[in-house]
């Protein structure tokens, strides 16, 4: 796997316009990886600011190298520099490591309506439900949270308007913001995990699971 941190030119309209709608985020991110993509690749971002200054930072997790001189090309030097790409390979996480984390998520869950006779998913906006949320997913995906260093709070981007056609679809998602520490309890779910992401709403920027040593 590889992470790559890219720091955009917020002089171009373009970073400007993706900065705004991480739908658009996507598409131009989508630019550095070969069409169609490979059927394990999995694909993961986040937008967020760096913390040495007041410049928007994306980090983009990917299976494959992703070329970002192509992006910089089309886009006419949306990225202050060319991004770093770490490989991931050598992480070497182990059942019983304690990991700090950081995580933009979109915790919801599915509800039958009978009246439509289908399932909809709804976003879950009360703590204890994103926090019981969260501690679900780690449960499935081989990690435990310490709850009493864990830190939740809203995310930007609740509205959004994505292209579908001819017409443009509005949509509402409840994004958070979770940080604090994990153990992980099997690794082999744990590493599954963190390849394909936690929860939905992947391609508008959650999902991507940080780590760091304590």
């Amino acid at each position: 796997m590889y992470l790559s941190q890219l720091i955009l030119n917020q002089a171009k309209k373009q970073v400007r316009r993706d900065l705004a709608n991480p739908y658009e985020m996507h598409r131009t991110i989508m630019g550095a990886f070969p069409t169609p993509l490979p059927h394990d690749e999995r694909i993961l971002f986040r937008i967020e600011l760096s913390e040495k200054s007041d410049m928007p930072v994306v980090l983009v997790q990917s299976i494959y190298r992703p070329d970002w001189e192509s992006v910089q090309q089309k886009t006419e030097s949306c990225f202050v520099c060319m991004p770093q790409v770490h490989g991931m390979d050598g992480l070497n996480i182990r059942d019983g490591d304690w990991l700090r984390f950081r995580l933009r998520a979109d915790p919801s869950k599915r509800v039958y309506y009978v009246c439509r006779e289908k399932n909809q998913r709804i976003s879950l906006f009360s703590e204890n439900d994103q926090r019981e949320w969260l501690l679900r997913k780690g449960q499935q995906g081989g990690f435990s949270i310490q709850q009493e260093y864990l830190m939740i709070r809203a995310a930007p981007y609740r509205t959004l308007f994505i292209p579908r056609g001819e017409k443009t679809h509005k949509a509402t998602i409840n994004m958070v913001d979770y940080e604090g520490v994990l153990q992980v309890v099997d690794v082999e779910k744990f590493l599954a995990v963190l390849r394909q992401g936690i929860g939905p709403a992947k391609g508008l920027g959650c999902g991507l699971l940080s780590l760091a040593r304590l």
